[in-house]
């Protein structure tokens, strides 16, 4: 009961003030915008739309065909806050993924709650929760569900669905194999027989085999970049491990595939410590199963209140705590952005548009869409109409035909 009490807290909490940044275009191309456009282009019968703002083709930036799932959904609502949607849905269920994980590893209500707690309430996902549509959030019940098999029973049924959905999700997770093949092959006690090894490495490779020629497909690639690595994961990597009082670094399988992941480039940068969460929360738990303490109850009601009270801490020093969801502007949308989405109706559907990157999520239906900082100037086609918030368009050709002064929007038109 306490776990649907604070699923639903942690929904309540963070999809509203969401949702209304949305709506206040608080969201940009990249993390919003360009799935919206994706979403919409399925409607159209475009699977693979190529998209002018970035000259590539979709699944050669995003190598992710398990959104290919959505096409259904997309002839009955094409509204941007479906990802956001998706999102708080990923992060409950890898939640709940460990939690269960917890339960059945120790049988004490006290640590399942307080692992479920902490994932919900982790001060890295709550912060991509500030961002949208981030393939660390949608890849956290894959890992959860991925690893908590590998941790536990191994079936080389369960490890292959759980490992083809995440490579689905995307191609690039096919790297987990180089890890995820050696250790099931060689490690575990003596009552997990040869044949089931084989098994379960014979179904890991040939998953990974047909990712590597998914990505080849769709012209994209695997990479790895060590390059400022603990710069760009220092902080929030230790941020993480503090959160769980610093076991996790206790497991060495958690340790290996923390750094894999952390060196693997997914969607063209760099991965970050957000997509270690779910893997990193089981760690507390494999290494106390490992010392075999479970008639010690008293350790892990001791070990949940120090993790509940970690997230409590994080959540409260960031800069915006628990999403500011008791201040009266999260739940609204301003006068002056109604007046905004007034505007972008004005914009004829057929005609060429160039916008900037916070409207985006909302025109992803125009199959002529760009954002502004795309426009090559130089180029004797020009769009046709031009919405720009604070950026300067120096271009003769092109006059203002509506503005909202107070939010810096102009609606612009090519004339010659």
């Amino acid at each position: 009961m306490l776990l649907w009490i604070f699923g639903i807290l942690f929904f309540a909490i963070t999809f509203g003030p969401r949702f209304f940044t949305l709506m206040n275009f608080g969201y940009g191309f990249l993390d919003l915008g360009l799935y919206s456009q994706f979403f919409n282009d399925l409607t159209q019968g475009f699977y693979n739309p190529y998209i002018p703002s970035l000259k590539k083709m979709f699944f050669t930036l995003r190598p992710e065909p398990l959104l290919l799932a959505l096409w259904p959904l997309s002839y009955n609502t094409t509204h941007p806050a479906v990802f956001l949607f998706l999102d708080e849905v990923a992060v409950i269920t890898a939640a709940a993924v460990c939690a269960n994980f917890t339960w059945r590893k120790t049988q004490s209500s006290a640590i399942s709650i307080a692992i479920f707690v902490s994932i919900l309430f982790s001060p890295l996902l709550m912060d991509s929760l500030h961002t949208s549509s981030s393939i660390e959030l949608w890849a956290q019940p894959f890992l959860a569900l991925l690893f908590t098999e590998y941790f536990s029973r191994r079936r080389p049924l369960q490890m292959g669905a759980w490992f083809s959905l995440l490579c689905l999700l995307n191609l690039n997770f096919c790297v987990l194999a180089i890890l995820i093949l050696p250790l099931s092959l060689l490690t575990q006690g003596n009552r997990w027989k040869f044949k089931r090894r084989v098994e379960v490495g014979l179904t890991i490779s040939i998953v990974s085999i047909i990712a590597m020629g998914l990505l080849h497909f769709f012209q994209s690639e695997v990479a790895f970049e060590t390059q400022y690595l603990w710069g760009i994961s220092g902080p929030g990597m230790i941020k993480l491990l503090l959160l769980f009082w610093v076991v996790p670094v206790l497991v060495p399988e958690i340790v290996l595939f923390s750094v894999l992941l952390l060196v693997t480039v997914i969607n063209g940068q760099h991965t970050t410590p957000i997509l270690l969460v779910s893997l990193v929360a089981l760690g507390p738990i494999v290494f106390f199963e490992r010392l075999k303490i479970s008639k010690y109850p008293r350790l892990y009601q001791v070990l949940a209140c120090a993790l509940i009270s970690s997230c409590i801490y994080y959540n409260l020093i960031s800069s915006d705590p628990f999403f500011g969801f008791w201040k009266p502007e999260r739940w609204a949308i301003s006068d002056e952005n109604k007046k905004v989405h007034e505007i972008m109706t004005h914009i004829p559907a057929l005609d060429t548009l160039a916008a900037s990157s916070c409207f985006t999520p909302f025109l992803g239906n125009r199959l002529s869409l760009m954002t502004l900082s795309s426009v090559n100037w130089r180029q004797p086609e020009l769009p046709r109409y031009i919405l720009t918030r604070n950026e300067v368009v120096t271009s003769p050709s092109f006059s203002k035909i509506e503005e909202n002064v107070k939010t810096g929007t102009r609606l612009l038109v090519r004339f010659k």
